[in-house]
């Protein structure tokens, strides 16, 4: 993008804006919450005999000496930016974020919770439609629990009713 916006100098700076903001937001809320912890194997002695004799050696874990141990946290963003780009045409981003979700993550929960937010507000304005039939003016008093599952029934009615019109068409 910032090849795109070389040439004009407030979509350059809110580009960089928007790019600070992003650091800020991932700092705030994602990053270090959600790193999974390394387990490091500690040394078990073995139980003691009646005489207090240990069975056998208290160091059995002898490979600990060679784990690496790391001290330094990886900044997942500036990792994320230096990737490669993936081809617009060919590329899932869920199922790219599944595949690396190990690599990163903390910048995986990040994408599953932006990837979740509808494209379009058409299915949020339908949903909002569908809560308009249920209820009505006569109906204004159902609890909430109700509405929900009064609105989950007619979504499961309707792809019940689209399959079965999709199997008798075949």
């Amino acid at each position: 993008m910032k090849l795109d916006y070389a040439n004009d100098g407030i979509l350059s700076e809110y580009l960089e804006s928007s790019k600070k903001d992003l650091y800020a937001y991932y700092q705030a809320h994602y990053a270090n919450k959600h790193t999974a912890l390394a387990q490091v194997s500690t040394p078990q002695t073995a139980p003691a005999t009646s005489t207090g004799a240990l069975i056998h050696s208290p160091q059995k874990n002898f490979t600990a000496r060679f784990q690496r141990k790391t001290t330094t946290i990886i900044n997942e963003l500036d990792e994320y930016f230096k990737l490669p780009p993936e081809d617009f045409e060919t590329c899932s981003p869920v199922h790219w974020w599944m595949g690396r979700r190990a690599q990163f993550p903390n910048l995986f929960w990040f994408a599953r919770d932006l990837l979740c937010i509808p494209g379009s507000a058409v299915a949020v304005e339908r949903i909002f439609s569908g809560g308009r039939d249920t209820i009505s003016l006569r109906r204004a008093s159902l609890r909430p629990e109700t509405i929900k599952i009064l609105m989950l029934v007619k979504k499961k009615l309707h792809l019940v009713r689209t399959q079965s019109t999709a199997a008798l068409r075949k």
